[in-house]
């Protein structure tokens, strides 16, 4: 789940984008209540960054964690991690690297399923799969959200009648954008395995699958322009 966070890291304060050099992900297992406390005297001295879980309170003795630690405290945390003996391994060693990579420009101005996409892009993607599959998938706009913004939804299945459905929505919580990227891969996959695989033809002949591939329009537009998020 970190990867979604990376990109999530991405920012806008006011016009200028906000850097992120020498800042370090990390990903600590505490063995004991006592390594627990030990994290949390760690946030009130660095102010940490928590992606996995999302809070201080959610964590626990055998469960991962991963934080940010921002560049001014990142070496400083690193030393009191190897000091507590408590295991523990850098997941990304300059942030602002990994933003480079998972954010080249040139890359995300098309689709991929390898790498997390903006709405402009999704949207132009679900425009783009039904118009080549119309047999198979359709799109239509059931409404928009509170910005304006259209909201698509993708049938994918054969034309029948008397079919039962199954609904599918991605994207309600704007920061997890695996989910988007869930519903892009589901209905790829759907459409290459149709006519190949007797599975997924049955179920497509005898189902329709609507899928909204981005649900919170305007919280996931929102969490690709604002680093509060």
């Amino acid at each position: 789940m970190w990867i979604i966070l990376i990109l999530v890291s991405i920012a806008a304060v006011s016009a200028e984008p906000r850097g992120f050099h020498g800042e370090k992900v990390f990903r600590v297992t505490p063995q004991s209540y006592k390594d627990v406390e030990f994290i949390r005297s760690l946030d009130n001295y660095a102010k940490l960054d928590f992606w996995v879980p999302d809070t201080i309170e959610l964590v626990k003795p055998g469960k991962h964690v991963d934080f940010r630690a921002e560049s001014q405290v990142a070496f400083d945390v690193q030393a009191l991690l190897q000091q507590s003996k408590i295991p523990f391994e850098i997941m990304i060693d300059d942030l602002e690297e990994a933003l480079v990579k998972q954010r080249d420009s040139n890359i995300r101005a098309v689709h991929s399923y390898e790498k997390y996409n903006d709405l402009d892009t999704i949207n132009a993607w679900s425009a783009n799969i039904a118009a080549q599959n119309p047999g198979l998938v359709s799109r239509s706009q059931i409404g928009s959200s509170y910005e304006g913004r259209p909201l698509y939804l993708l049938k994918i299945g054969k034309s029948g009648s008397n079919k039962k459905a199954i609904f599918i929505d991605c994207g309600s919580h704007a920061r997890e954008w695996i989910s988007p990227a869930f519903c892009q891969w589901f209905v790829k996959d759907a459409v290459e395995s149709y006519g190949v695989n007797s599975q997924v033809t049955n179920l497509l002949n005898n189902l329709d699958f609507y899928v909204l591939p981005v649900l919170n329009v305007d919280g996931y537009v929102y969490t690709w322009s604002s680093v509060s998020n």
